[in-house]
């Protein structure tokens, strides 16, 4: 956690970065401001009031309050959002999270407990049950997924060899010489018979597991919505936000999650390339929440990626928040954290930018004793601080 936040604030954000380019004209354009001031007093023979006012000026416009405005508040947000094991990783997020509207969010693991379990398991083919787990649960336990979790735990003797993974589809393994598959329902010799057994399954989660290109098993799994999911889309939809539920999974079960859920939008059977077409169909920032390698190539397109905790590491790294405790009302909290974040960014800098607008040309006219330019100064900096401690009373 402590790694994650130093990364954070370590890492300047487009907004700090802005300021650092402004700060390299300012400095050199106060000095010279400075300058005029005193040679224009200087000739107009107030050497006096030439030394005070130029002396102000350089004083008065100190950018110590436009330097701080931006990191400040991002520090203060992080420790906020740790606190609530949300961990900011790139605090550029914070403002794009302003300007969103549409989020995006994977079901299991996420929004559900991804606590597969096996429910129901039909033989095909003339291939037994229990034949048929057992080389599923072959092949499956070499992948941390939580579908392959869950038919993992069939007891079994085989060992599975040369197993491939794809993202989004399943799991191809060598068992007994036999390439067995453990899939999403495709297209297999024996349509017929699958069709049927799918027409009889329930809203769940369906894996065949396949070999010869003969479906031999239809495998049913269900896991639980979190008990503050439905809280969580209340959040959102109450905040303004509009969540969209987008998964791989069964159709029939995605819609069964989004009714318990309370979501209106949603989609199955959507693969991690329809994830990102969904993405960049949208012109305005979007979030996209996951947990899983599937989800990958969604959270590092999203404008803002969110990733469980418990979740992949891979799914972590492309994202921008991680939320440590999987707790899926932080995600409203982030969003509004966010929100709020943006706002008072930009309450610092309009100060930093009009403290300086409006003191400068008073110093310059010699209407500023030096002392007073100082205590001003120190004065803007501290209304930047106390202004960005104000996200934490409103937390």
């Amino acid at each position: 956690i402590a790694d994650l936040v130093r990364e954070a604030t370590a890492e300047k954000s487009k907004l700090a970065s802005l300021t650092d380019s402004i700060s390299k004209i300012f400095v050199p354009l106060v000095i010279l401001i400075a300058i005029a001031t005193y040679l224009i007093w200087f000739f107009l023979g107030e050497q006096d009031i030439a030394i005070k006012a130029a002396i102000s000026v350089i004083v008065i416009a100190c950018p110590c309050a436009l330097g701080i405005a931006v990191p400040m508040s991002l520090v203060v947000a992080t420790g906020i959002g740790t606190k609530k094991s949300v961990v900011v990783r790139t605090p550029d997020s914070l403002r794009l999270l302003a300007k969103t509207k549409h989020v995006f969010l994977d079901k299991t693991g996420t929004l559900t407990d991804g606590k597969l379990a096996i429910i129901k398991a039909t033989g095909l083919s003339g291939i037994s049950t229990e034949a048929m787990l057992e080389k599923a649960s072959a092949v499956a336990v070499t992948s941390k997924h939580p579908v392959s979790k869950a038919i993992a735990e069939t007891p079994h003797d085989l060992v599975a060899t040369d197993v491939i993974e794809v993202a989004g589809n399943g799991l191809t393994g060598n068992v007994n010489s036999v390439m067995v598959s453990v899939e999403k329902p495709g297209s297999y010799q024996n349509q017929a018979e699958l069709d049927k057994a799918l027409e009889n399954a329930g809203p769940n989660t369906l894996v065949v597991v396949a070999w010869d290109n003969v479906a031999r098993g239809l495998i049913e799994l269900s896991d639980k919505p979190r008990p503050t999911s439905k809280q969580a889309m209340d959040q959102l939809k109450a905040a303004g936000f509009s969540p969209y539920l987008v998964s791989g999974d069964n159709p029939a079960r995605v819609r069964e999650v989004a009714e318990q859920l309370g979501i209106t939008d949603y989609k199955g059977h959507v693969s991690p390339e329809g994830k990102l077409e969904l993405l960049s169909a949208y012109n305005e920032p979007v979030a996209m929440v996951g947990d899983g390698i599937n989800d990958v190539a969604a959270l590092a397109k999203a404008d803002v990626g969110i990733a469980m905790g418990s979740g992949a590491h891979a799914a972590q790294a492309a994202s921008a928040i991680t939320i440590l405790d999987d707790d899926p009302r932080a995600i409203a909290f982030a969003l509004k954290l966010g929100k709020r974040t943006y706002r008072n960014i930009l309450q610092n800098l309009g100060w930093a930018f009009g403290y300086n607008i409006v003191l400068i040309p008073v110093a310059a006219l010699g209407l500023l004793n030096p002392m007073l330019a100082g205590v001003a100064m120190a004065f803007s900096s501290v209304s930047v601080v106390a202004n960005s401690l104000r996200l934490k009373a409103g937390n």
